[in-house]
C-alpha cells in the first residue's frame, strides 16, 4: 500500500460535508469538537476508499491502521489550532 493514496490531514479538515461547511468551520461554530471532526473526517476517507474500491492487501492493514491513527491525530491538531483563534 502506498502512504500517497491518504489525502492530507489538512486536505480532510477542508472537506465540506452535506452541510456545505468545512470540518474547520464547524469547530470553530462549535458544532463539533476537534476530536469529533477528526474521527468523522477519517470515517469518511475510510468510506469513500471503500466505495471506490480501494482496499489495502491483508499485508498492509496494520501499517494503515498505524497510518490513519498518525492522520487522525494531525488533523485534530489542525482542528485543535484553529479552535484556539
Amino acid at each position: 500500500m502506498k502512504d500517497s493514496i491518504l489525502p492530507s490531514a489538512y486536505n480532510l479538515a477542508r472537506y465540506k460535508n452535506w452541510t456545505g461547511l468545512t470540518v474547520i468551520q464547524l469547530v470553530e461554530a462549535g458544532r463539533l469538537s476537534p476530536q469529533d471532526g477528526a474521527k468523522q473526517a477519517i470515517e469518511r476517507m475510510c468510506d469513500e476508499m471503500s466505495y471506490a474500491g480501494r482496499f489495502p492487501s491483508v499485508e498492509d492493514i496494520p501499517r494503515l491502521i498505524d497510518s490513519l491513527d498518525i492522520l487522525e491525530d494531525e488533523v485534530f491538531t489542525i482542528l485543535s489550532n484553529h479552535c484556539q483563534r
